[in-house]
C-alpha cells in the first residue's frame, strides 16, 4: 500500500513496518512528517487514538485536507503560469502540480506540458463525449494495421501483432 503524499525520500514503502515496530499508545507523534507516510500508516493501524502531525512544510495541512475529503471533487488543471502564480497560496496547486511534490518546480517540462495538459483535460472531462471531442482535436480516427513479424524465434513473439496508428 502507498502511504502519505508521494515525494522523493518518502518513507511510504517502510511506513507500515515503522508503525508495526511501535507500541500501541493513546498518542502518536510524527514530528518530522514530510509527506505524512508514517502518520498515515499510524492512522490506518488503529493502534493510536490521536495522531499528531507536524512539519515545517505545509504538507501535513494538505494531507489532512485529503483525508477529510476536501479535495475529492478537485478538477482544476494547473498550467505552468498558474502554478507559479498559485504555488505560494494554494496547496493543491503547489503540491499536486509540482515535480516530486516539491512545491517549487512545475510538474512537466516545456516540451511535454501541452500534451500532458491535454491528456489531463481528457481524463477529467465529465462525459465520454467530452473526452472524445477533446481527443478528436489532436487525433484523427485510429487505423488498424496488421504487421507480420518475420524470422521471429518461436515462443518469443506472436506471429501477428495489431498496432493502433494515429494520424495527425
Amino acid at each position: 500500500m502507498n502511504y502519505g503524499l508521494p515525494y522523493k525520500g518518502s518513507k511510504g514503502k517502510i511506513a507500515a513496518e515503522i508503525v508495526n515496530r511501535m507500541p500501541p499508545a493513546t498518542h502518536f507523534y510524527d514530528v518530522f512528517a514530510g509527506g505524512c507516510a508514517v502518520a498515515h500508516a499510524a492512522i490506518l493501524s488503529d493502534k493510536y487514538k490521536v495522531v499528531h502531525i507536524n512539519d515545517i512544510e505545509p504538507t501535513p495541512q494538505f494531507f489532512v485536507r485529503c483525508l477529510n475529503g476536501e479535495l475529492a471533487g478537485e478538477k482544476r488543471i494547473i498550467t505552468r503560469d498558474e502554478f507559479h502564480q498559485l504555488k505560494s497560496s494554494d496547496l493543491y496547486a503547489a503540491l499536486a502540480w509540482s515535480f516530486g511534490n516539491n512545491a517549487k518546480d512545475y510538474l512537466w517540462g516545456d516540451d511535454i506540458a501541452p500534451l500532458k495538459l491535454e491528456a489531463c483535460r481528457m481524463l477529467l472531462a465529465d462525459t465520454w463525449q467530452q473526452r472524445r471531442q477533446l481527443g478528436s482535436k489532436r487525433y484523427a480516427a485510429p487505423t488498424q494495421v496488421t504487421i507480420k513479424r518475420l524470422n521471429a524465434p518461436k515462443n518469443c513473439f506472436p506471429t501477428f501483432r495489431v498496432f493502433r496508428v494515429f494520424r495527425s
